[in-house]
């Protein structure tokens, strides 16, 4: 913070001035959080399903597959 105030154009937590990014995700990203995403659910899932929570386990398990799906999709 010191070197800033000291007079550099820009933080050196922002990258360089050279570089192009326009601020959108990439779509491998979205695709890795979407695969976490359904691992945590299939883990939700199966531990509700042993606590005999039984319309819960369904819901997140559903869910869980449309997490996948959706990165299957976005993959392309």
């Amino acid at each position: 913070m010191i070197v800033f105030l000291a007079g550099m154009k820009r933080p050196p937590w922002r990258g360089c001035a050279n570089t192009r990014h326009d601020g959108r995700v990439s779509h491998t990203v979205i695709v890795v959080v979407l695969l976490a995403l359904a691992g945590f659910l299939i883990g939700g899932a199966f531990t509700t399903w042993k606590n005999d929570s039984r319309v819960l386990s369904v819901v997140l398990g559903v869910c869980a597959v449309l997490a996948v799906v959706g990165a299957a999709l976005w993959w392309k």
